[in-house]
């Protein structure tokens, strides 16, 4: 195996044990995951990456002993079997080296990943750039020029969300005369109301995070229809205090006021307009 016997003409891995081989070899193979997602979005899933994020580099290293500038050539050497390994059982030690020098990182042995997201001690945290295709559902993705279609029928045309989904089962679905669900399928095929707001909210959101070079954590616990009321508020409040981001403007379309009982005023947002950023779909 190249890695032994670069053991023996390396000055720099001759103190490197079989346990600290084995041990980096499983870890990695388990942050498979983590590794890709901070890679370029030309890098091929297939084939590992030449270099390991910083932050993954410092856990394998404080994890396994190996030195941190000793890392790069480790994973120089055995990138490929790793690549190549199945996700391993961890054991009861391998568990605890995430607890001791992973968590404070940010690394954890028990996040799952999913099309847009990655869920971890109930938090969804959405990806790095808008996807191509969001998911509005359980098991529902929409296009997200479709979607910019929906809020472009909702601003333009005043076009409801409900005939937002009316009009696409009627004309590009036809899935209204064999709806599944109907059947006693546990999967609608269906559009309904509910994926078009879900759709309008997550993509702006989305969108709005890709502004500011941020992920959208969200939680992943409870219901659909509360799981984004926390973002919205703090964008509200963002818009109150800052303004929008493109007109810096009052107007009795997108801004109330109202007298409270003991004569003091209260000052609210639609949501609906300052969610959106022209140009963004």
């Amino acid at each position: 195996m190249a890695f032994f016997a670069a053991l023996q003409r390396e000055p720099d891995l001759k103190g490197i044990n079989i346990t600290q081989i084995i041990t980096f070899t499983r870890l990695l193979s388990l942050l498979k995951h983590d590794i890709i997602l901070c890679q370029p979005v030309n890098i091929s899933t297939t084939e590992p990456p030449d270099f390991l994020p910083p932050t993954i580099r410092t856990f394998i290293s404080e994890a396994t002993g190996i030195g941190f500038d000793t890392i790069p050539k480790c994973w120089h050497l055995l990138k490929e079997d790793i690549w190549e390994s199945p996700q391993p059982q961890l054991s009861a030690e391998e568990e605890n080296l995430f607890r001791e020098n992973g968590w404070k990182m940010g690394i954890n042995c028990n996040t799952n990943y999913h099309h847009n997201f990655s869920i971890q001690d109930g938090v969804r945290t959405y990806y790095g750039d808008t996807p191509k295709y969001i998911q509005v559902g359980e098991h529902q993705f929409v296009e997200h020029k479709l979607i910019g279609l929906w809020i472009s029928l909702m601003l333009v045309a005043w076009v409801s969300a409900t005939n937002c989904a009316r009009s696409y089962d009627m004309a590009l679905s036809e899935q209204q005369e064999r709806d599944f669900a109907a059947g006693g399928w546990q999967f609608g095929c269906v559009l309904t109301t509910d994926h078009v707001w879900d759709a309008f909210v997550i993509l702006t959101l989305l969108n709005y995070n890709d502004r500011k070079g941020t992920c959208l954590q969200v939680p992943h616990t409870g219901d659909q229809r509360d799981r984004f009321t926390g973002v919205m508020r703090e964008r509200n409040r963002e818009v109150i205090e800052e303004g929008q981001d493109e007109v810096g403007h009052c107007c009795d379309k997108c801004m109330h006021t109202l007298k409270r009982p003991d004569g003091s005023e209260c000052t609210f947002f639609i949501q609906l307009y300052f969610l959106l950023h022209r140009g963004g779909f």
